[in-house]
């Protein structure tokens, strides 16, 4: 307070009101100056009321002054925790409240959770978090206000967790069976994150690639009704941000004709003790081929 005018001895005594209207003597304060409480967030009016003992004098009061106290400065972030493939696309976006005065921000990373580095140039309120190499970061933000006793806070950290892309692999590259013969295929895939999707392709000359309907399983049991030679990959999809797609490497699948068998002399007729020498060709088929010779004296039962 800087009083002026009036005679004889002066005196002060300060006053606070909530409503500014309504004054109660603030007990003790009677100097020239007064150190406002700012213990607990509030808005509150003051005043001094100045008296001069000299005839006639009186009393003055001075004009109110108002005095908020806020709470200090927070900060949150809008991402806790995300995992992404290498490439994928993270922005961590910082949310300030409380606080007066200048805001401005810092953005820090660590290896650990504990150690924090400042991250030169970060100072706005979003982060474009790196995902060039795959590994586990931690990063938070710093606000600083700068009204008085407001000071810094930092948020929650944030878990960054960075994955290679998908890959995948067909677990028999390539299998030759006769007709009707089984074979299934199975996938299985790695890295990545997100929901995982797949979907079985087939080619006749292992260069264009057609989708086989229905086929997104991790499984596929492939059609040998008939002879041929045909390819098989799976394209693997994870939905995580900057996985993308992974195709295997491909599965020749070859379907033969069931085996067949021809022997040289179908019928002929030998005195006693001559040489008769029958030979078995066989075709088709995969696999060992085994032989097993049978006699009969009807053509009908078979020993």
């Amino acid at each position: 307070a800087t009083a002026s005018n009036g005679t004889g001895t002066v005196t002060y005594q300060w006053q606070e009101s909530t409503n500014n209207t309504s004054w109660t003597d603030i007990s003790g304060q009677t100097g020239t100056s007064l150190n406002v409480s700012t213990a607990v967030a509030s808005v509150k009016y003051y005043r001094v009321v100045v008296t001069a003992s000299g005839s006639g004098c009186g009393s003055a009061n001075s004009s109110s002054s108002t005095v908020t106290v806020v709470a200090k400065p927070t900060v949150t972030v809008d991402i806790p925790s995300t995992t992404v493939c290498v490439g994928g696309t993270v922005t961590l976006t910082a949310t300030a409240s409380n606080g007066t005065g200048t805001v401005t921000y810092q953005w820090q990373e660590s290896t650990n959770n504990t150690s924090w580095t400042d991250i030169a140039g970060q100072t706005t309120t979003t982060l474009n978090v790196s995902t060039a190499t795959a590994g586990i970061k931690y990063y938070r933000v710093i606000v600083t206000a700068s009204g008085s006793g407001c000071g810094s806070a930092n948020s929650s950290s944030s878990t960054i967790t960075v994955v290679a892309k998908p890959t995948v692999s067909v677990d028999i590259p390539s299998t030759t069976v006769c007709i009707g013969g089984t074979v299934t295929l199975t996938a299985t895939a790695s890295n990545g994150t997100g929901t995982v999707t797949y979907q079985w392709q087939e080619s006749a000359n292992n260069t264009s690639w057609t989708d086989i309907a229905g086929q997104t399983g991790t499984s596929l049991n492939v059609s040998t009704a008939v002879a041929s030679v045909k390819y098989y990959r799976v394209v693997v999809t994870a939905s995580g941000s900057g996985c993308g797609s992974a195709n295997s490497s491909s599965s020749t699948v070859t379907v033969v004709a069931k085996p067949t068998v021809t022997v040289d002399i179908p019928s002929t007729t030998v005195c006693i003790g001559g040489t008769v020498t029958l030979t078995a060709t066989a075709s088709n088929g995969t696999g060992t081929v085994t032989y097993q010779w049978q006699e009969s004296t009807n053509n009908t039962n078979w020993t």
